[in-house]
């Protein structure tokens, strides 16, 4: 069964996958691992949390010396609020990880 948002929801993970939607560059044979979470999260309305200009810039979320291309498998999306703005983000110092670790502000407005 499906997991269902009782609420609004910032969804963030590490996923491991590769769709098109936050990665331009995927490679066609390891789009369909990542469909069963773009069909959940379309049905939820969920919104990527993405700058592809930033991205583009600075490189992808995962970080390893040999990569050849850059890879999006960080990801944040959010669904169910009305009202948001999003402030700031950044990339945040380094925790030792192979990934990149990001910062972000959300102002939730009332109605």
């Amino acid at each position: 069964m499906p997991l269902e948002l009782p609420g609004p929801a910032i969804i963030v993970g590490d996923f491991n996958l590769y769709h098109p939607w936050w990665n331009t560059v995927a490679h066609l044979s390891k789009i369909p691992k990542a469909e069963p979470l773009v069909e959940w999260l379309y049905a939820r309305e969920a919104n990527l949390l993405i700058d592809a200009e930033i991205v583009n810039e600075f490189g992808g979320t995962f970080l390893r010396n040999n990569l050849r291309q850059i890879l999006v498998i960080d990801l944040a999306f959010y669904a169910g609020f009305r009202m948001i703005e999003w402030g700031e983000w950044r990339y945040i110092e380094r925790t030792g990880s192979d990934h990149k670790a990001i910062a972000f502000e959300a102002i939730l407005k009332h109605e």
